[in-house]
Order: C-alpha cells, then structure tokens, then sequence
C-alpha cells in the first residue's frame, strides 16, 4: 500500500575550472531492452538544447530493462542553492512510502516502481506494486529537472564529444538522469557542529545502501561522512571529503574505469568533462543499489515466463535487407508441458474504476492496436518514441524453421519519426516469440504465456529534422556588419542522430529559385545562415545518410524588422498599376494576388481576379462597366490591401 509523496530536491554542481575528459560511445554496444524516456519541456528550450537532452536520454534508454516508460518534466528556470554555489541544475524527485507484506514501510520512487509493475503485469503475478498503484500516479513527472537560466551560456549543447571550455550539456544531463533513477544523497550536515542526521524512513533504496556504512549517530555519522571516501560495494568508492560539500559528498564516486557509472557520477567534474559512455552491469547495479527487484515470491510454475536476449549494435539488420529469423527462432525454442499451481497463487483482480491491467496492456510486447493481445506465435515490431510497440509482421502457428522476411514488403505503419532511436539513429527491433500452456489451478485451470524475445536494431533512413528559431547572432562577421541590412541568425536542429550529412535549402522573399548550402558541423545543434533583416526566408533541411534522404519541414523566419508595404495604385483609361513605393523593394515580387468587386455589395463573387505575375502588375479593366468598385490585393505575407476607383 502507497502512503504520501514526499519531495526530494537534489542540485547539481560542476567545478568552474577546465577539467579535460573524454569517454565517448564506442561504435560496439549491448542495447538492453524498450525503455523511452518521455520529455515535456516547460521553458524557453531551443532545438539544440532539447537535441543534446534527447540525445542524453536515448543513451540512458540504450543501458535500462524494459519497464514502462519514464516521464521527465524538463525546465528552464532560476535557480537558488545556500552556500553561494552556482548550481547547474536541480533535481525534484518525488518518493513514496510503501508497506510491504510484513507491514513495515520502505521508500520507493517512480522509476523503480515502474519497472516492478510492468515486470509483474508481465509475469501475470502480483509481488510488489501492481495493484496498489492508482491513476494518480501516472499523472505526475517521474522526476523533473530545472537547468539554471543563468548558467546558460556556459554550456556546449554539441553532440560532438570534443571537449571545450564549457559544461558539456549532454554530460550534465546524463549525471541528472541518473540522479532523477535514485543515485542521489539529499541529507545535508551540519558543518558547525559537525553532525549528520539522516531520518531513515526518508532513505530512498541507494540512500539505504550508503546509510548502512554510517553509524547512528550523528557525530560518528559526520565523521563516516568525511573521511576521504566510503567503500560502498562491488569496488565502487563514495566521495567523501574531509570538508562536508553539499551536493558533492555522498552524492559522487571516486572515479573507477571499471564502473563506468563512477566515471558520469565523478566529483571531478567541470568544464571540459565530456561523458558518452556510460555502459554497466546494470543489472547489478539496478538491483542492488535501487531495489529494481521482485519480492521472493514463487517464480516458477503458475507465473508467465519471460526472458530476454539484448540487442547489439554489433548485431546491426541491413536496410532493406532480408530479416534471417531461423537463429532467432531457434533461440526462441517452444517450451511445452503443463504444471501444478497452489490455490493461495491466483491474485484477484482489483476491480477498482482505475484498471493498472488497462494502463500496462499498450506496452504488452504482444498488443496491437485496438486492445487485441496476440496469443501464439512469431511478431516483428519497432519500439515507439511514446513507449508501445508497432508489430510491422507476425507469423501464426505453425512457425517455419527457416524463416526470411524482405525488410522493403513490410509494411512499417507510422510515420518514421514517430519510432524510437538508438544513438546512432537506429530504430529499436524486437522479434518476440509467445507460446500458451494451459496449468491446473485448483479445479480449474490457468492460460499461461511462454514468452521469449530477442532485440535488434534496424538501419533506417534519416530522421526528419526538426529547425527552430534561436536568436539573432552577434554582428562579428565582415559581410554581415558592413551591410546595414543583412542580420546573422541562428536555427536550431535536432533529430540529427543516424545523419551524416546535411544541405539547407533557404528561400529568401522574392526568390524563385532557393540557394543550397551544406553544414558541415551540424551536430553542434545549430547552423547560422544570413538573412535580409526587413524580408521573410524559408528554411528546408534535407538529411542524408547512405539508405537515402528525408526533407524536414519548412521553417519560415519572419522579416526581423518588418517595414510596411507602401502600394501606389495609378488609374489609367483601361487598366490599373500597382506600385510599391518602398524604396528597398529590390524586385521583390510582393504582391501574389489581387480581386475586383462592385461596390453596391450585391455581387459577393470578385468580377476580376487573379495571380500576380510580376513586381509591378498592371490590371486590364477594359471589361468592366461604368460604375465604382474595390480593388483588393494581397502581399506574400498575407495582408490584404484595397483601394476604391472609379470606371467612367
């Protein structure tokens, strides 16, 4: 039974000094499972800050078991700490007070509960959480994190690993998902008298784990505390300076290059810090240090049987290649026979208005749309950026032992951008095999899953990338600063993983015909173009990599500094002109149509209409009878202009 939630708040500091490191993603990795990570951002977020946060979280995504999916709130904001210290973020976690089966209450929070509950909707069996979790608890964030809108400026939002003098952004962001998993410290000291009080029915589980090498007391605690470090387990070294730091001691690791989770969660960190590699026994380390574990119930007979093989970027399925699913298949071997199972093993159902069968069932590695479960037999599906599985085939009984499908026939659902990537712009591949075996339950029987999974990974096409204003750059440049018209700007992009190279198509107002350039180094987040500060331009991104290419959307940067239009209409005999007066019109072909109407109103439809052809139009009125009408015209950005005349 879950009880109150309680609020932890963690901040996240940096040393502000050059401290060079570099761990980057080597090309060869496991990909344990299917979880995502799901981010709502509340802020001035720019592109390359919300590429570089993804790009973080599709790292973490590549290392975590399948669970259901984690929910981060992400934020800009200000941010105030005690002690002077500038911290670079803060993490806002909310923990939950459990009572287990013996009535002794225990803290848990989000992530692992979610990972408990999908392992036990999986498994058909109730251990832990699974149904005394309400509606309310999805509702809310797993975590949130605020960066410091003061320390902006002081971060590198590349995806490069190349260190700079800056906080590299992805690093940082990476050290606070694994903060907002549990591996944090919230209990500060007292530094004057030289105490350290933990209240224990606070201690999340990694906070158990490092209260068990300090005593109960909270002098001794203090000097637990700060003696250097702490061996916590399996070799890994709690940073413990003999000067109590907030934020720092208990809350980093002594770096070790056989705990690559020491190595993110250094103390020794700073500007220059670059970390993409953050692979681990996680499994280990899970279960351990967060208490990502079942409870010791039976898990033998009368429980669904689930088990697991990681995908590996070693282990890469061709672009449009052919899927060999004999090796799967036989991995996945049919396991038959029937079992006993005990009376007290059959969980009612919690018939309450809130069904946690209803909420796991879209994640169920066999759910296809429309709430259908499949039962038996062989599914290919892609992970999706919200967490569910789109089965693209799927093979009934009885399953061939040489099975090839021809990756171009199938027929993938969504559009691409809607699926889940790995680092390196992968999608996320799980071939899934589901046998039934029928148990005796008592005097009845039971409907068991037998469920066997192996992960892949999927060369694709490039993502659709996604631009966003950023912001005007400083007038550094010669051309741009000799040139009282013309402004630098700055675009954001993101979704730049599996790309290798981009062209930016840019339509400047009153152009037929776009200049095409390339960004050699986009995976900075951003590239900067130059524009006519009083003219609108278009932006299209077109990605490539070697499977082909994908067009972004057209981005449209409105003029900077917009001048009115300022249109002459000259009468003639048989004909009318339009002219712009504005002295910068430089041919610009404004006008794009125009409309003639009488002016007593009974006829709504125009007596003339049509396309602007050229930058000072004349109109042939020869047609019209005597009378008074409106002339309507429309410029490009779709201000509509009239002006009254008469026919003699």
């Amino acid at each position: 039974m879950a009880y109150g939630q309680n609020l932890d708040e963690v901040y996240s500091y940096g040393f502000d000094e050059y401290i060079e490191k570099c761990l980057d993603l080597p090309v060869v990795r496991e990909i344990s499972g299917g979880t995502v990570f799901r981010v709502k951002y509340e802020g001035n977020w720019t592109n390359e800050m919300k590429g570089a946060f993804e790009y973080a979280c599709k790292i973490w995504e590549e290392q975590l078991p399948t669970s259901l999916p984690f929910d981060i709130t992400a934020k800009i904001g200000n941010i105030r700490a005690s002690g002077g210290q500038k911290p670079l973020s803060k993490m806002e976690i909310g923990s939950y007070q459990w009572e287990d089966q013996y009535g002794h209450l225990y803290t848990c929070l989000p992530t692992q509960v979610k990972y408990v509950v999908f392992s036990e909707y999986m498994r058909g069996y109730q251990e832990r959480f699974i149904y005394d979790v309400d509606s309310a608890f999805f509702t809310k964030p797993d975590f949130e994190i605020t960066y410091n809108e003061d320390m902006l400026d002081e971060f590198s939002f590349s995806l490069y690993s190349t260190p700079v003098n800056k906080y590299d952004f992805v690093t940082v962001a990476l050290r606070d998902i694994a903060r907002g998993l549990g591996f944090y410290w919230k209990f500060p000291a007292n530094v004057v008298n030289k105490t350290l009080t933990v209240d224990e029915s606070r201690c999340t589980p990694f906070e158990q784990a490092v209260n068990r090498h300090l005593s109960s007391d909270p002098f001794d605690a203090y000097k637990d505390a700060t003696q250097g470090q702490i061996h916590l387990g399996n070799n890994m070294l709690l940073y413990a300076p003999p000067v109590w730091q907030n934020g720092i001691s208990l809350n980093t690791f002594v770096a070790k290059s056989n705990y690559k989770i020491t190595e993110l969660l250094s103390y020794n960190f700073g500007k220059g810090s670059v970390i993409r590699d953050i692979s681990d026994d996680y499994s280990d380390l899970l279960e351990n240090f967060l208490d990502w574990n079942m409870s010791d119930y039976p898990t033998g007979d009368g429980v669904n049987q689930n088990s697991s093989v990681p995908a590996s970027t070693s282990n890469l399925i061709e672009y449009n290649g052919v899927l060999d699913l004999t090796d799967a298949i036989n991995t996945l071997q049919e396991q038959n026979g029937t079992s006993t199972i005990a009376e007290s093993v059959n969980i009612p159902y919690n018939m309450t208005s809130f069904s946690i069968n209803d909420y796991c069932e879209p994640y169920d590695h066999n759910y296809r749309p429309g709430g259908f479960l499949t039962r038996e037999g062989v599914s290919v599906a892609l992970l999706k950026k919200d967490g569910t599985w789109d089965i693209i085939s799927q093979i009934i009984p009885p399953i061939p032992t040489d099975l090839k499908i021809e990756l171009d026939k199938l027929n993938i659902n969504d559009d691409a951008n809607d699926y889940a990537r790995t680092c390196d712009g992968y999608l996320r591949c799980r071939i899934n095999r589901c046998n039934l075996n029928i148990i005796h339950v008592g005097n009845g029987y039971k409907e068991l899953r037998l469920m066997k999974t192996r992960y892949y990974v999927l060369d694709y096409l490039p993502q659709r990338t996604e631009l966003k204003f950023s912001g005007i750059m400083p007038a550094v440049s010669t051309h741009v600063s000799a040139n009282e018209y013309m402004r630098d700007i700055k675009i954001g992009i993101k979704n730049l993983e599996g790309t290798e190279r981009i062209l930016v198509e840019q339509l400047d107002e009153g152009d037929r015909v776009p200049s095409v350039f390339e960004v050699n180094d986009f995976k900075k987040g951003y590239f900067v173009a130059t524009v006519d500060k009083e003219f609108y331009s278009k932006f299209t991104i077109i990605a490539y990599n070697k499977n082909g290419s994908v067009r972004s959307e057209t981005l449209e940067i409105a003029p900077l500094e917009p001048t009115e239009s300022n249109f002459e209409v000259q009468m003639f005999r048989d004909e009318i002109q339009i002219k712009d007066t504005r002295s910068r019109s430089k041919s610009k072909h404004l006008l794009v149509s125009y409309e003639i109407l009488p002016l007593d109103g009974y006829m709504l439809r125009p007596l003339l209409k049509g396309k602007v052809e050229s930058p000072s139009p004349i109109i042939q009125i020869g047609s019209l009878r005597k009378g008074t009408y409106v002339l309507n015209y429309y410029d490009i950005r779709g201000q509509k202009y009239s002006a009254k005349f008469q026919r003699q």
